[in-house]
């Protein structure tokens, strides 16, 4: 905005989906945007807004949750706003056709639209996926025909696959059925959970920790599955040690990050079924997960090394917090990387079924958004399409662990999340494993379900307290036991932390913060008195379990 007394200019910030928007905003600003349902996982802001500034454009690219029953005001809304356009994106792609002036060729063959231009209040449709993915193959001088292909689910699954793929010299082809990269690492916290002792040496033993360790060294060898009884031993001498030490840092090893993953996974269903993760699955992912987070640095994701970090659920602090935020840190750097090696990337094309030939999986059969179908030949296939807790019937259908999941269950997970990959594997004859013990997670928006709202922080950060005003569970407990007590006090409670715990946050910014307050999904208060009232609890009933918390810890 100009100050119209001193002729300087202020920088302007307005929150948007994956952060503030930064750039020069006045009266000259073009506005375009996205219009889609559900959007909140896109990163089409970052891109275009990051464009934007990059090209030094005066523009501003926004997006809206528009479904097909807000789509008319929505479009009627573009020539007022003097909009310059807007992309289009599920469901509204065919529908919105009847709102426009005009369509290109391309939109009318496809009878679907993903760009709309607005000419002097004439709006035109035009789809420029085809047009888009043939110029990029053009340029890179690639042809999808005869390659010997990698085809993999755009996640961060997917695109390590991808990329590990491309390192080996193979050529590769993803397809992915939403408009962008990253499936649910794009809605992570970041931190990657790694046992590095000489570099966790350098933090110091939070109260509690070691107390920890004697309990989890003091369990009865009975209670060990046989093929990790011998890696138990091992670390009760560890623990052992270490504790004999007298010594006041964090403590950590390869054999803990083992053992917590396997009792942290040891659940009993309600039908009496017992799971646990498998030896030969653990120890692979304990006894490489390092090389993991340093690889993922040397193709150039950038790690906070000044701090460790445990995100909620989990059983210790070893967690590699990414410098960018949420598993976007991942997403890009993978994205970018794939992209810039010849990967040939096909967003908004769903696999629909495995090719079999000889009783072996040779391609895929795909379709676009557009109902045109790509077939793709491969000599090797990876399914990365992920779970499926976005498709709650399937949930309900496969849930053995849990009392009861509602209709209306919000979830974490990306509206991809839906089983495609499972229902795939499942027509090429792959059998299924431990599909009833699904996670619930303790902490999200109570509305959306999303994780990103509020102050996503390390537990030894927070006090978990019930409408009350009472704590109700040990916040360093796994997922599934928080999930419970939550359930148990009624679903709804509180993280309570002090102004400072902010700067440990996942998840935020101050614009952020600020707006999350302003929008009535964040509480913020001078004391604990005035926080309590500003939630309904009793002011003394609150104040009375912060001071007993502190002098636990």
């Amino acid at each position: 905005m100009a100050d119209e007394r001193n002729n300087e200019i202020e920088e302007t910030k307005i929150q948007g989906v994956n952060g503030p928007i930064t750039g020069w905003l006045d009266g000259h600003t073009i506005l375009v945007g996205l219009m889609a349902y559900p959007i909140r996982h896109t990163m089409s802001p970052t891109m275009h807004n990051n464009a934007f500034a990059k090209l030094g454009l005066n523009g501003a690219y926004l997006c809206v949750e528009i479904d097909n029953e807000k789509l008319p005001g929505a479009i009627d809304a573009i020539r007022p706003l003097d909009m310059r356009g807007s992309n289009v994106s599920m469901p509204n792609k065919k529908k919105v056709i009847p709102y426009l002036d005009k369509l290109d060729k391309t939109s009318q063959m496809c009878d679907a639209v993903n760009t709309i231009v607005n000419e002097h209040g004439i709006l035109s449709g035009y789809t420029t996926d085809g047009m888009g993915w043939v110029r990029a193959l053009k340029k890179d001088g690639q042809d999808v025909k005869g390659k010997i292909i990698t085809l993999a689910g755009a996640g961060g699954a997917g695109l390590a696959a991808a990329t590990r793929s491309l390192q080996h010299d193979k050529k590769v082809v993803i397809l992915e059925k939403f408009p962008q990269l990253g499936g649910n690492t794009a809605r992570a916290c970041g931190p990657m959970n790694a046992a590095e002792p000489d570099w966790q040496k350098g933090f110091k033993a939070l109260p509690g920790e070691k107390g920890t360790l004697q309990e989890l060294a003091e369990t009865p060898t009975s209670e060990i599955d046989p093929e990790y009884v011998a890696d138990f031993e091992k670390l009760r001498d560890q623990i052992k040690a270490y504790l004999d030490l007298g010594e006041d840092y964090l403590f950590d090893s390869v054999l803990l990050h083992e053992i917590q993953t396997y009792l942290g996974g040891k659940r009993v269903d309600l039908k009496g079924n017992e799971i646990h993760g498998k030896y030969e699955l653990v120890t692979t992912l304990v006894n490489n997960v390092l090389d993991s987070v340093n690889w993922l640095t040397d193709l150039g994701v950038k790690f906070d090394r000044s701090d460790v970090t445990m995100p909620v659920g989990a059983l210790w602090r070893r967690g590699h917090k990414p410098v960018e935020p949420m598993g976007f840190a991942f997403i890009h750097v993978l994205g970018d990387w794939v992209k810039e090696h010849g990967a040939t990337v096909l967003t908004e094309t769903r696999a629909k079924h495995l090719i079999i030939e000889g009783g072996k999986v040779t391609g895929v059969i795909a379709e676009k958004t557009d109902d045109s179908k790509v077939t793709v030949h491969a000599k090797s296939v990876i399914l990365m399409a992920g779970g499926f807790g976005a498709n709650t019937k399937m949930v309900q259908k496969y849930n053995t662990y849990w009392s009861e999941i509602a209709d209306d269950i919000a979830t974490t997970n990306s509206p991809a999340i839906t089983g495609d990959g499972i229902v795939l594997g499942q027509g090429a004859g792959a059998a299924l494993t431990g599909m009833g013990f699904i996670q619930l997670m303790p902490v999200s928006d109570p509305v959306t379900g999303e994780l990103f709202t509020g102050l996503q922080t390390p537990p030894e950060n927070f006090i978990m307290v019930n409408q009350k005003g009472e704590r109700f569970v040990n916040e360093f407990a796994e997922r599934d036991t928080l999930a419970k007590a939550a359930i148990d006090n009624g679903g709804l409670f509180y993280l309570i932390a002090d102004d400072k715990i902010k700067e440990t946050a996942y998840n935020t910014t101050q614009e952020s913060i600020d707006a999350q307050v302003e929008a009535g999904t964040l509480f913020r208060a001078d004391t604990l008195e005035e926080l309590a009232e500003k939630v309904g609890m009793d002011p003394a009933v609150l104040t009375d379990t912060i001071k007993e918390v502190q002098l636990l810890r």
